[in-house]
């Protein structure tokens, strides 16, 4: 029985691919337009040539960028290629390889045409390979592009040199190995036998994930007072805003702790509705452990509204500091102050 997924392991085989968390199970990280290398071993069997090119793909699931990878280790099928993600999002990427028959052609008619061995059909079989690249067409690769108007000109240009017997072999042979052809295949190369590595994640950030802290709020404790009575008063996040904040000029980032939804562990039993209502004498624990909302509930919509509460009761308050309260969240997670 086969425990390899054909999937998993293409004609031309891809594995140890970097970086990569537990198979894939955690997301590797990286930030916007920071470059990062892609690495894995591709290999194949006999002595054709073959490629491989590290696939970035955007959030949506789109191609971002095709990068071909180059041999970082010789004689252990070692491949790398540096790429770079545009801005923040759930990214991911991948390896194709594919044998590559021009690669082969070139380094095999060399060989042969120096050394007088089947000069024709070598000469032959690279103008068969100059018109496939005209057409676009590759086995295996059926969305192979063909290459621009002034390239294929030059495809057919080489395909006709190539069967001129007017011409000396090694002359026919530079129509098909010129620095023109060349570069045409590497823009544009026919990809037979065609394979994908398994996508893997790719968690991009902003680029304030590099270096940076957060300024954590508790706005009970930073806009409490003592009256001269001796009492206490909690603080609120309307009085916190128009307290200078301390962090300020710092570039630090601020935002409230993780709420533990009060319909969970200390919530009167009163408050334990659908959907909750606030009552003054609600307590709120932070950072919500052991909470399967708490990363997701925003502070200011669970705290109670009596006026020692951690939340103002006006809406622009609320929208304020929403942004800041939620964890994750679609808005921006951070903002200045």
């Amino acid at each position: 029985m086969c425990l390899v997924s054909e999937k998993l392991l293409p004609r031309i085989p891809i594995i140890e691919v970097f970086p990569v968390i537990e198979d894939g199970t955690l997301p590797a990280k990286a930030t916007e337009g920071e470059p990062f290398p892609i690495r894995a071993t591709v290999f194949r069997e006999g002595h054709d040539a073959f490629a491989a090119e590290a696939v970035l793909l955007r959030p949506d699931g789109g191609e971002y960028s095709r990068t071909r990878m180059v041999d970082i280790a010789p004689g252990l099928d070692r491949y790398e290629a540096w790429v770079a993600a545009g801005v923040p999002g759930a990214w991911s990427f991948r390896v194709d390889s594919w044998s590559d028959p021009y690669a082969t052609w070139r380094h095999d008619a060399t060989v042969k045409v120096g050394a007088g061995v089947d000069v024709e059909l070598m000469l032959e079989e690279g103008a068969l390979l100059m018109e496939r690249a005209a057409e676009g067409t590759a086995y295996g690769n059926p969305s192979q592009e063909r290459p621009p108007a002034s390239d294929i000109d030059i495809l057919t240009d080489a395909a006709r040199r190539l069967r001129d017997t007017s011409h000396s072999a090694q002359q026919r042979l530079s129509a098909g190995i010129s620095s023109r052809v060349r570069l045409i295949f590497r823009d544009h190369p026919l990809r037979d036998l065609i394979g994908s590595s398994r996508v893997y994640p790719l968690d991009v950030a902003r680029t304030k994930a590099l270096a940076g802290a957060w300024y954590e709020i508790f706005p009970r404790s930073a806009g409490a007072f003592q009256r001269p009575d001796g009492t206490w008063v909690s603080g609120t996040l309307a009085r916190r805003r128009r307290r200078p904040a301390a962090h300020r000029g710092h570039g630090l980032r601020r935002r409230l702790p993780d709420p533990d939804p009060p319909d969970r562990h200390d919530a009167p039993q009163r408050a334990r509705t659908t959907p909750w209502r606030p009552v003054p004498e609600t307590r709120v624990r932070p950072y919500g452990i052991g909470s399967p909302r708490a990363a997701t509930t925003p502070s200011i919509l669970i705290s109670a509204t009596s006026p020692t509460s951690t939340a103002s009761s006006s809406a622009p308050e609320a929208s304020a500091w929403r942004s800041l309260s939620t964890w994750p969240s679609s808005a921006p997670l951070t903002t200045r102050g």
